[in-house]
């Protein structure tokens, strides 16, 4: 009889086992799901870094479809979509107010800043 109990917490232990690996077998698989979502987020400033980040005329010339002053001027203006979440218009604003600032570039060119800074005070009102 003794034998038989002996069995049972052997089995006991061995199903713990199993779930304790299963369950860092799913924190992996959570944590290499986060990884991807961050890469692709990254890809995503990445993208926009390369269409306009770094050219000031670029962005210029591609609002001035729309008049200077509304939203989808500023949206333009930083490359943005119209569902683009706050936050990530915020990444984009700080990247490029790092970019073009004059302090931080040596560029006499304030013009940039100063349509940066319009862009992101119509976007923060309109939202």
């Amino acid at each position: 009889m003794c034998s038989h109990f002996s069995d049972d917490d052997s089995f006991d232990e061995r199903r713990i086992e199993l779930e304790k690996k299963k369950q860092k077998k799913l924190e992996k698989q959570l944590r290499l799901k986060q990884k991807a979502e961050l890469i692709q987020e990254l890809q995503k400033i990445r993208e926009h870094n390369t269409n306009c980040h770094h050219n000031f005329n670029l962005c210029l010339e591609n609002s001035n479809k729309y008049p200077r002053g509304t939203l989808k001027w500023a949206l333009e203006f930083l490359s943005a979509q119209a569902d683009t979440d706050q936050e990530f218009l915020r990444k984009i604003y700080l990247e490029r107010a790092q970019l073009w600032h004059p302090d931080k570039n040596n560029d006499k060119n304030h013009l940039a800043m100063q349509y940066l800074n319009e862009a992101w005070q119509i976007v923060k009102k309109n939202r």
